[in-house]
């Protein structure tokens, strides 16, 4: 029941298990109780997941294309290889003093910043995985 001269506040979800590259375009249909007359009210839904950029220009700071051949130019620090597609964190914290380990110098020289770019339409929550991978 809507009273006279008010204004009734209607919420429509829109849900979808995949993302499409055409807008869902839809009509909603409504009639009036008592009388004879139809309302229509045209509806339409975006259907995009959030999106992270993954490239490496977006995600790296420094990127090489290719890993130099003769050491010590092939040791490096904190750098994605594109011939590779790895990023090399450079030297682990084996035989370091984990007392240090917020020491401002230990941080700067053992952490790595990344640039997460959200290329996508909607908000993005994320949540992060350390995944190691030995040799």
């Amino acid at each position: 029941m809507i009273p006279a001269k008010k204004t009734l506040l209607l919420v429509v979800r829109f849900y979808t298990k995949k993302p499409e590259k055409e807008p869902f375009k839809g009509r909603m249909e409504f009639e009036n109780f008592f009388g004879l007359r139809h309302y229509a009210v045209d509806v339409q839904g975006v259907s995009e997941f959030p999106i992270v950029s993954s490239l490496p220009k977006n995600l790296y700071w420094s990127i090489k294309k290719s890993r130099p051949q003769q050491p010590p130019e092939s040791y490096l620090s904190k750098v994605f290889v594109q011939s590779e597609n790895v990023f090399d964190f450079g030297p682990m914290l084996i035989g370091k003093n984990p007392e240090k380990r917020e020491d401002l110098e230990v941080r700067r020289v053992n952490s790595v910043t990344f640039r997460i770019v959200n290329s996508g339409k909607f908000v993005a929550k994320l949540s992060f995985a350390l995944m190691s991978q030995t040799m």
